[in-house]
């Protein structure tokens, strides 16, 4: 015995036929030249991975991304990439099951420095459009660039330019750069391994790790977490975290500002110091450096010892500190901690 399924009608087959290029083009990368004095783009949702470019101008390849990813518009002209999300509720699986976050964004993708716009809620489950693009930048050397990120990754590999990128939420990673960038994330970690140019980091809430970096005066700045540095040449280190340990190992820089409200803080110079300014509200501080050190010493903690493996002239030892001359006391070092350990140690 047999079933005879009935005939869809024709509307019915035009349908499934309409369906199936929709979903597919949904998956297809989108090819757009950009040209002009700076290339900026705006994805609200997805990754943006930036590499070199063999041509004059710059090319993105966009490809739309999850069920409802054929809904997304990509505009461009003047330099600018936009991708437009036509809603204010969307669905991103990568930001994982249980996070959500809400931020600004215009009708035509852009959104950040004070653009302003409608409220958008970005989840990684529930209701809402499933939809983001993810975005494969290719640079000519020497582009100036910024890059902006809603909730997303950044990659950048290899590149050289004037680069800023910027995320609300998500990662930033970057290998083998060259020329000056910027990175600023308002949650998520920073990565960064051989850069040689002008660099500044900025994290509200996230970890940076940095790794054999060539460049002038650096600043680290995150409102909470940990800050690694191995491998540093440059004139000046600032670093300001709220909450969170400093590891600075292999550097080579002359002067040294690290300010945290509260965190261990480890110094590791392979260089004379010419200024040293440590601040920690709560934590231990260890300073090594070479066994040449020369600097006048200026040490302050409500409660912890003091430890010193250099021969130190003191002028003048109280219950909360001490002073002294170092070497030849050309130096500056200065430390203050409310509460925490202080040593100073000779290089192994």
């Amino acid at each position: 015995m047999s079933t005879r399924l009935p005939r869809l009608p024709r509307a019915g087959i035009l349908v499934l036929a309409l369906a199936a290029p929709a979903s597919l083009a949904a998956q297809q990368a989108q090819r757009v030249e950009l040209s002009g004095a700076t290339i900026t783009v705006y994805n609200l949702i997805g990754s943006l991975q930036v590499v070199p470019g063999t041509g004059s101008s710059a090319v993105a390849e966009v490809t739309r991304q999850g069920s409802d990813g054929a809904k997304l518009g990509v505009e461009s002209g003047g330099g600018t990439l936009r991708i437009v999300f036509p809603d204010t509720r969307f669905v991103y699986p990568a930001l994982g099951s249980n996070s959500e976050t809400t931020m600004d964004a215009n009708e035509d993708g852009t959104f950040g420095d004070g653009h302003g716009g409608r409220r958008v809620k970005i989840s990684g489950r529930g209701t809402g459009l499933e939809a983001w693009a993810d975005v494969r930048l290719m640079l000519p050397a020497g582009a100036r660039v910024k890059l902006n990120v809603g909730v997303g990754k950044v990659t950048l590999t290899n590149v050289n330019g004037t680069i800023s990128a910027q995320t609300a939420s998500g990662d930033i990673v970057a290998t083998g750069t060259t020329g000056s960038l910027t990175l600023d994330t308002g949650s998520g970690d920073v990565s960064l391994t051989g850069h040689d140019g002008p660099l500044g980091v900025d994290t509200g809430s996230g970890d940076i790790l940095l790794q054999n970096v060539k460049t002038g005066a650096l600043s680290l700045d995150t409102g909470s977490g940990d800050v690694r540095v191995e491998g540093l040449t440059a004139t000046e280190l600032k670093v300001d975290t709220g909450s969170g340990d400093v590891m600075v190992s292999g550097a080579s820089v002359g002067v040294i500002h690290v300010d945290t409200g509260s965190g261990d803080i480890h110094l590791g110079v392979t260089s004379d110091i010419s200024e040293l300014a440590v601040d920690t509200g709560s934590g231990d501080v260890e300073l090594t450096a070479p066994a040449a050190l020369g600097a006048t010493v200026d040490i302050e903690t409500s409660s912890g010892d003091i430890e010193t493996q250099f021969p130190l002239q003191v002028t003048r030892k109280g219950h909360d500190g001490l002073k002294g001359t170092i070497g030849d006391g050309q130096g500056r070092i200065t430390i203050e901690t409310a509460s925490g350990d202080v040593a100073l140690r000779k290089q192994p």
